[in-house]
């Protein structure tokens, strides 16, 4: 108990030390939270709807929406995160998160309906306007609203006062430590489980 309490000791001062681009870190918490939340939501969509394989297409529209209306709380953790770590431009907080990974799937959207035309020879040119639309007049304003509400919330504080620098970990040679073999695990493992639900499902 004595040296786990020790060791917290030596590394409390690293948990909230400010990092080296704080803006950029900020705002892909407040993505990942916006993710989480938009998954969790249509995970209790699907148990509501017990699993009913007419429902893909509103378990489709239920994730859209839900990830253009979670906007907000994208832009509000990136707020409170940012200026927890003493940040002060809140516009281009907000311009970050309100255009890095929703604008990311807009382009996203509008490649896939492009690569579609490209194939079927039939341009749609409705749908590329409609994701940008919806990116530009839903998940832009929203994230500006929740990066306003953010920044207007007291700075919370934490017990541990961080420290400035870093502590020099150890290096530790080994295969699990291997960026080629990390990198190839954790992208081919689950895209084979998402590949074999979706070839299940539809």
């Amino acid at each position: 108990m004595l040296k786990r309490e020790v060791a917290w000791q030596k590394l409390s001062g690293d948990v909230f030390r400010k990092p080296e681009w704080p803006i950029f870190f900020s705002s892909l918490v407040g993505a990942g939270a916006q993710l989480l939340i938009m998954f969790m939501s249509c995970f209790f969509y699907t148990i509501w709807s017990l699993y009913s394989p007419l429902s893909t297409t509103y378990t489709f529209y239920t994730l859209a929406i839900a990830f253009v209306c979670l906007a907000v709380v994208n832009g509000y953790i990136s707020a409170r995160l940012y200026k927890f770590f003493n940040g002060t431009n809140w516009i281009m907080l907000a311009v970050i998160s309100s255009s890095g990974v929703s604008g990311f799937y807009a382009g996203s959207f509008c490649l896939i309906y492009l690569t579609e035309a490209w194939e079927t020879g039939r341009i749609v040119f409705s749908e590329i306007l409609v994701s940008i639309l919806i990116w530009l007049f839903l998940t832009v304003p929203c994230g500006l609203i929740g990066t306003y509400l953010g920044f207007r919330e007291p700075k919370f504080e934490v017990v541990n006062k961080p420290t400035r620098l870093a502590r020099k970990s150890p290096k530790e040679s080994t295969l699990l430590l291997n960026p080629v073999l990390c990198l190839s695990f954790t992208g081919f493992l689950p895209f084979m489980v998402i590949g074999g639900q979706f070839y299940f499902i539809f």
